[in-house]
């Protein structure tokens, strides 16, 4: 079962990305490691049981924290998008 997409477009530009992807208080390599996986599979998205078996995780929930920090670091850093 795949995850829902919102369509609400993201107001990060391609200089903002880059700036946040070689940030390591933004992305720290655990969330690298997500990305460079999820960037694999097809449409770059994947369940987090699909995740769980490739990166050898307990459990998927992980990815639901880790993610969930993720976004608040990226939100620190560009509280406008």
């Amino acid at each position: 079962m795949r995850m829902k997409m919102y369509g609400k477009p993201l107001t990060i530009s391609e200089n903002q990305w880059l700036s946040m992807l070689n940030d390591r208080s933004v992305f720290r390599e655990e969330d690298m490691e997500l990305i460079r996986t999820l960037y694999y599979f097809p449409d770059y998205g994947s369940s987090g049981k699909e995740l769980t078996g490739v990166l050898n995780k307990a459990s998927h929930s992980l990815f639901n924290v880790q993610i969930g920090r993720l976004g608040k670091r990226i939100v620190r850093k560009y509280p406008d998008v």
